[in-house]
């Protein structure tokens, strides 16, 4: 993982965050890296690699890696030293616990429109909750 900043508050050291890694970043750590498709190869640090076979892509401000032989994204990043959670761009945002009543109609709904036809399915589906 990477390692934290330090900073002194008040005479005390404080360790913060570290910082999100960017696509250049990671680039920077592999050998062989060439553009490829919408991203670019590289060699796998994870395992001994000839050929490059790692893929390297930046979408929805994620970092997306995929070994074509099979490596782990895990040990890549173990290998590139680098936390998994640095491959995101910005932290996710907690997702809000949705109430136990709304889960179970989206469940009903989502049961529900199975069972319509196609075209019954591109309608809007108004619900009433009643207590």
């Amino acid at each position: 993982m990477t390692r934290g900043r330090r900073r002194s508050f008040l005479g005390v050291s404080v360790a913060m965050a570290p910082r999100r890694m960017n696509i250049e970043g990671i680039l920077a750590r592999l050998e062989q890296v060439r553009p490829s498709g919408r991203g670019w190869i590289a060699r796998c640090p994870a395992h001994e690699d000839r050929i490059p076979s790692l893929s390297i892509r930046e979408c929805d401000r994620k970092i997306l890696l995929h070994c074509f032989a099979g490596c782990t994204v895990d040990s890549v990043c173990t290998a590139l030293n680098v936390g998994v959670r640095d491959l995101f761009v910005e932290p996710c945002p907690a997702a809000e616990a949705k109430p136990h009543v709304l889960r179970q109609v989206e469940k009903q709904i989502a049961s529900l429109r199975n069972t319509l036809s196609p075209r019954d399915r591109r309608r809007a589906v108004t619900v009433v909750l009643a207590d």
